[in-house]
Order: structure tokens, then C-alpha cells, then sequence
């Protein structure tokens, strides 16, 4: 039994930590004016491409060519969450959701146009 607590505390402990921590990342409870406006950057950063990749499942339908150059713009813009809001993991996990589905999209894109286009 006294084991078992020891264990239970620890776990209690450490929830403690990482809810202390995630406190100061949210939108309404951050310690400083400069993390909101990050959070609003990097959410206006990801929106684009979590936007296509969405659409492009529900819809899959194959894009314009400049749909495909606009991708190529908006793809890296995923980037500067991933460099700049290492410390706050909801824009963090978008950013690599924006990242990853964008370049599945634009993979899948190149490999349907590309079958489109094989002749017999």
C-alpha cells in the first residue's frame, strides 16, 4: 500500500508539472503580452494549408496549377511555428499537422497528375 501511494503522488506530482506548465501557453492565461500575438501568428501561419489538406480529403479533387504554386508559398509558412512556438504545444502539433498533410497533399497531387498523364 505505502508503494502504491508513493506512486500514486509521483504521478499526481508530475500532472502537476506539466499542467503548471501548459498554463502559461494558453491564449487567455499567458504571462506575457508577446505569447497571444505568437499564438495568432502561428495560427494564421498554419490555417492555409491545415485548410487545404482538409478540403482536399474531403473533396479530393486534383488543383489548379495555381492552387499548387500557392501550396509551395503556404507550405513553408509551417515552418516558422515549428522554429518559434516551441513552447506552445497547441500551435506546435498544427504546425506539424499543417506540414505533414500539406506534403501528403502535394505528393498525392503530383502522383494523380502524373497517372493522368501515362499514355498506353
Amino acid at each position: 500500500d505505502l508503494a502504491s501511494l508513493a506512486r500514486k503522488n509521483l504521478q499526481h506530482r508530475q500532472a502537476i508539472q506539466i499542467a503548471a506548465k501548459l498554463s502559461g501557453t494558453s491564449f487567455w492565461t499567458a504571462s506575457n503580452p508577446f505569447t497571444p500575438i505568437l499564438f495568432l501568428a502561428g495560427v494564421f501561419a498554419t490555417f492555409p494549408s491545415i485548410y487545404g489538406f482538409i478540403h482536399y480529403l474531403w473533396s479530393a479533387t486534383v488543383t489548379t496549377p495555381m492552387k499548387s504554386f500557392t501550396w509551395g508559398v503556404m507550405l513553408p509558412l509551417n515552418l516558422l511555428p515549428l522554429i518559434f512556438g516551441r513552447n506552445l504545444p497547441p500551435l506546435f502539433a498544427a504546425a506539424i499537422v499543417g506540414l505533414l498533410g500539406g506534403t501528403y497533399h502535394v505528393i498525392s497531387v503530383r502522383g494523380k497528375r502524373q497517372q493522368a498523364n501515362m499514355r498506353i
